[in-house]
């Protein structure tokens, strides 16, 4: 396992991936700074709260999360594809539950990095704004976000493995990154059927609005057992996947 997971991140480096992903996360802490900006122009400084930026950020990170690991995913798997290297990789005993697991923990360990240094710059936007920044809904809100992160990289990956066209793999990203911003318009129970509205169900924190007017930030009732729901979800997602790519992996 620590052989192969090295090997996928000597992979990253020489598909230069690191410059993609930091385009992506450039163009999404951009988007989600203007965005917060233009709020608190709007509402004063009832909008200078923690819920505000992290409404913000899962609003819109529910667009740009399944496209990070789909990119990520379909660049990954692209190497085994073109230079035929699974294979090779099985005849030097590494087994296919292996790579998986090096592929998924990569992944993993990717949009962790992408999270926390997002992370940091809006704790330093929030501080220079005059956000005080709450620390047990932000803890929550990491959590949730590692927990929302494991069924859409079980599923890309599953997809870039068994196929040879990375379209099919982006197509399905885009098109969850689409659904992901629909989280708001849906019942609750609806998302969590559908992993890529789990960004934006583990939000914690929810508006309190009177007469069309936000009138400040409420606690959401029960998060903890939301974010506990997604995390399973993700992991029987992961060993479902698994199974998958062994038995499509053999034939």
């Amino acid at each position: 396992m620590t052989v192969t997971l090295r090997l996928e991140f000597r992979k990253l480096r020489r598909t230069r991936l690191w410059l993609t992903i930091g385009t992506l996360l450039a163009f999404e802490l951009a988007w989600v700074t203007v965005a917060l900006t233009r709020t608190f122009a709007q509402h004063g400084d009832i909008a200078r709260d923690s819920g505000v930026v992290l409404g913000q950020v899962l609003q819109l990170h529910g667009l740009f999360g399944p496209l990070l690991v789909a990119i990520v995913a379909s660049r990954l798997s692209a190497l085994e594809h073109e230079a035929r290297m699974v294979p090779r990789l099985f005849a030097l005993n590494q087994s296919r539950p292996s790579l998986f697991r090096a592929k998924f923990a990569t992944l993993l360990l990717v949009t962790l990095g992408y999270t926390a240094v997002g992370g940091a710059w809006l704790v330093g936007f929030g501080a220079m704004t005059g956000v005080t920044a709450q620390w047990k809904p932000i803890g929550i809100f990491v959590v949730g976000l590692v927990a929302a992160n494991l069924a859409p990289i079980a599923i890309h990956l599953l997809l870039a493995l068994v196929t040879t066209r990375q379209v099919v793999t982006l197509g399905v990203g885009i098109l969850g990154g689409v659904a992901g911003t629909f989280v708001s318009f849906v019942p609750h129970a609806v998302s969590l059927a559908v992993p890529w509205h789990y960004y934006g169900v583990v939000n914690p924190v929810r508006m309190v609005v009177d007469d069309g007017s936000l009138t400040g930030f409420a606690p959401v009732e029960g998060i903890e057992w939301t974010v506990a729901v997604v995390a399973a979800v993700g992991a029987a997602v992961f060993l479902v996947a698994l199974g998958i790519y062994e038995r499509v992996a053999r034939e």
